[in-house]
């Protein structure tokens, strides 16, 4: 069985992965949609505390 101590150290470490991952994501999404024409470009919450996107695409 883990200490407290090891269990904190591994969910701090899971918290900041999961962070470096979805700005990572968000970046990449970010760079492709820049070569989009601006018609197709959403726009898009990443930070959505229900992790829904909120999607409008410009017309």
């Amino acid at each position: 069985m883990m200490t407290d101590t090891v269990q904190t150290a591994i969910d701090a470490f899971f918290a900041l992965r999961s962070r470096q991952i979805q700005r990572t994501a968000w970046n990449n999404t970010m760079r492709q949609m820049t070569a989009l024409p601006h018609h197709l470009i959403a726009d898009v919450d990443p930070y959505c505390t229900e992790n829904i996107f909120l999607i409008h695409l410009t017309i």
